[in-house]
């Protein structure tokens, strides 16, 4: 080793992962051939990542719910919590819901509700 050089202990396999996350074509091949198996939501963003039931991000499929939520950018175990031994979600908006979003609402209550949160089990890749 030459003095001053800086060695990366990571391994050659977390390398190529780290590469592939900055080439957009190859992060685009990533993202549809894995997805995330959620327990706690403990790494999972709530709005932004692929993880419910359809394979879908919220902030797609609801993109109106998602403009008033105050919750963008938090992960799935900050959006709500446990209570003794179920889950309670604690959804936050800019402001009251207009009539013509209820039903997005009442569907995107129904996509969520689906999901079991479980309590000190990691969230990881699939």
């Amino acid at each position: 080793m030459v003095e001053g050089e800086i060695v990366n202990k990571e391994s050659i396999w977390w390398q190529d992962i780290m590469d592939v996350t900055h080439d957009h074509q190859l992060l685009n091949v990533l993202q549809n051939e894995t997805k995330w198996r959620m327990r706690s939501g403990d790494k999972i963003i709530f709005w932004e990542d692929y993880w419910n039931v359809d394979g879908e991000s919220l902030k797609r499929k609801y993109p109106r719910l998602y403009l008033i939520s105050c919750q963008q950018q938090k992960l799935i175990n900050q959006v709500g919590r446990h209570m003794e031994s179920t889950w309670e979600w604690k959804l936050e908006w800019r402001r009251p819901l207009f009539d013509n979003e209820v039903d997005a609402a009442v569907a995107f209550m129904g996509d969520i509700s689906q999901v079991t949160i479980q309590q000190h089990i990691a969230d990881g890749w699939v």
